[in-house]
């Protein structure tokens, strides 16, 4: 496990079966509870230990198949947790939250279980003479697909979780609060060139016109699709923000094309990627007629500059991506949030690069190279 985050991190090795068992049985209060099979870890997340259980003899709230989530930072696993559960409260379509739990009972860290969501991510594997036939069929449905549920993330009343976010101490309720952690994590990584943009680029922002619940890691790995059911997972990056925070990042992230390709179809690939971006913001704006202030390219690029994560903040001096195991295939964890298998992919530049070339040329007001940032595919036409 890697994590370079906050004041409440706690780092161990996995959680023994047994501690498991137990600390479920105590917090459920149901001394019953049992495993129906084996916990099996699930692959794929880089930040949270996650395990994919059965569970049996607990009565109707535990029993049937979940997810265990166990987090090492004590403050971004109850914003996790919040978030959640509003959104599913509101009648999105993400897991359901059974159980939570503290550090102090029983697994030295916070944890959740959650509804072990059905589905795989709309991207499928590519490997070989196939890559071309299933990307071109993963990418005439993904714009629309990536539209719709921004959509009806956004169409969510964010009232009620600004007020519990702004309950929870320390948590990050707004952009405002993240570029404030990037300049810290700046600051503590020795790079005062982004620190200084990170504190200068709220007098930069564009004006917004509307506030929404944002996921803040809303790219294709991060959707299980059974179906018609759409079910999103991840939510340690959700904030209450303009609908622009997302906006950019996910047609950030599907103009990259952040799968491991076969050379011979790169190219034609990464052009298939950059349309398919633009065409999921149009889509978005039909699907949204309030919208346009989120949309224009002021305010993409503005949010494209803007780290998506707190996990990246702490990460602003590297200068390559590393290959890890089980690494999802944008920065957070991917679909081993609902089980399903990791792709074991990863972007070709890394994000925390990328954002940072994006906070040194916003500072220096001027649109970025698009062969330098890449923030050039959010354009619309």
């Amino acid at each position: 496990m890697a994590y370079e985050g906050g004041d409440g991190v706690q780092l161990s090795g996995p959680t023994p079966e047994s501690r498991l068992l137990d600390t479920l049985r105590r917090r459920a209060a149901a001394p019953g509870l049992r495993f129906a099979s084996s916990p099996v870890r699930v692959t794929g997340g880089f930040w949270a230990e996650i395990w994919a259980v059965r569970l049996e003899g607990g009565g109707p709230d535990m029993d049937g198949d979940v997810i265990v989530r166990v987090m090492p930072d004590n403050v971004v696993a109850r914003r996790e947790m919040v978030v959640q559960s509003e959104v599913v409260r509101q009648g999105f379509s993400a897991p359901r939250v059974r159980l939570t739990g503290e550090a102090a009972d029983g697994l030295g860290r916070p944890f959740m279980v959650m509804d072990r969501a059905p589905g795989l991510p709309p991207i499928p594997a590519v490997t070989g003479v196939t890559a071309m036939a299933a990307i071109g069929r993963a990418a005439i449905r993904l714009p629309d697909l990536m539209a719709r549920t921004s959509a009806r993330l956004h169409a969510l009343d964010p009232a009620p979780l600004r007020s519990k976010l702004e309950g929870l101490d320390d948590a990050l309720v707004d952009v405002g609060d993240l570029l404030s952690l990037l300049a810290i994590r700046a600051a503590e990584a020795d790079r005062p060139d982004l620190e200084r943009a990170a504190r200068t680029m709220p007098g930069a922002r564009p004006p917004s016109e509307r506030e929404a619940i944002c996921h803040g890691d809303l790219h294709p790995f991060n959707l299980l699709v059974d179906g018609e059911r759409v079910t999103v997972i991840d939510w340690s990056l959700g904030l209450v923000a303009d609908p622009a925070f997302d906006l950019a990042f996910t047609a950030l992230t599907m103009s990259m094309a952040p799968i491991d390709i076969p050379r011979a179809v790169r190219r034609p690939v990464r052009a298939a990627a950059r349309q398919g971006a633009r065409q999921f913001l149009r889509r978005y704006r039909q699907l949204s007629p309030g919208a346009e202030t989120s949309l224009t390219d002021d305010m993409l690029q503005w949010y494209s500059a803007v780290p998506a994560s707190p996990r990246r903040a702490g990460r602003v001096d590297r200068s390559r991506d590393r290959e890890r195991p089980g690494r999802s295939p944008v920065a957070g964890d991917g679909p081993a949030n609902g089980g399903a298998p990791d792709r074991g992919c990863r972007p070709p530049r890394a994000p925390d690069v990328m954002m940072g070339h994006g906070l040194t040329c916003l500072r220096r007001q001027h649109p970025p190279a698009r062969d330098r940032c890449r923030l050039w595919a959010h354009r619309q036409s």
